[in-house]
């Protein structure tokens, strides 16, 4: 009895196991990740891009709070090139290391 149930179980997980892989390739889709990083000490500000192929851009941004508008600026356009390509923004996060930096990370996807 105890082999039957153990059978039983392997088999509903790879029923369940297969129905997932099936819808995984019906929706297929592409992720652009997108992470900035200001500094406020050290190092410098840049925006760090992976395209879908996993391919990685940098875009060295200016330091200081003056610039901070002219960083946004790029920012700005960094996310309209991918939304143009029609890219939606699935999520952002944002993080503080001290006074040091900020991260912010902006994840876009697209349903091919």
């Amino acid at each position: 009895m105890k082999n039957v149930k153990l059978i039983l179980l392997a088999v509903i997980a790879t029923l369940f196991l297969e129905v997932g892989n099936a819808s995984a390739q019906e929706n297929p889709s592409k992720t652009v990740i997108i992470r900035v990083t200001e500094r406020r000490v050290g190092g410098n500000p840049a925006i760090v891009t992976t395209n879908p192929e996993g391919k990685t851009n940098i875009i060295q941004l200016e330091k200081g709070f003056d610039e901070s508008g002219a960083n946004a600026l790029i920012i700005q356009k960094e996310i309209e090139k991918w939304k143009k390509e029609g890219y939606e923004i699935d999520g952002i996060s944002s993080s503080v290391m001290g006074d040091v930096a900020l991260i912010t990370i902006i994840i876009l996807s697209k349903k091919e």
